[in-house]
């Protein structure tokens, strides 16, 4: 399916919402959204230690890691399919939303844009 028919107020208010979901439970896992290599550890199955010692605790780690996982695909296909004009005209929209109702951007509270996506330096 072409994820631009369904349009793209639809798909920035999604991924805004995804976006939210994870920077608020995040630090429940002990995520710091904002380090790019804790974000791949995590993703790659990483958890704290005491994940090993408290199933439900796990089980939310394991949550989180499937909505990163979501979040990073839905942008991936995203950008594939409705191309760099429309994705540049939807993070426009995006930020003028945020503006208007004087919503403070995520970005700029710890998750920068593919901040999940960065290649870290190599040593």
């Amino acid at each position: 399916m072409n994820i631009a028919l369904l349009g793209k107020e639809r798909i920035g208010d999604d991924l805004l919402a995804l976006r939210r979901i994870i920077h608020h439970h995040a630090p429940q896992c002990g995520l710091d959204t904002g380090n790019a290599a804790a974000v791949r550890q995590f993703i790659d199955g990483t958890y704290p230690p005491r994940a090993a010692l408290n199933p439900d605790y796990l089980r939310t780690c394991r949550e989180m890691r499937a909505m990163l996982i979501l979040l990073l695909r839905l942008e991936a296909s995203t950008s594939e399919d409705i191309g760099f004009e429309a994705l540049s005209r939807l993070w426009q929209d995006h930020n003028e939303i945020l503006a208007r109702y004087r919503i403070p951007d995520i970005h700029h509270e710890g998750m920068a844009p593919g901040a999940m996506l960065a290649i870290p330096a190599q040593a």
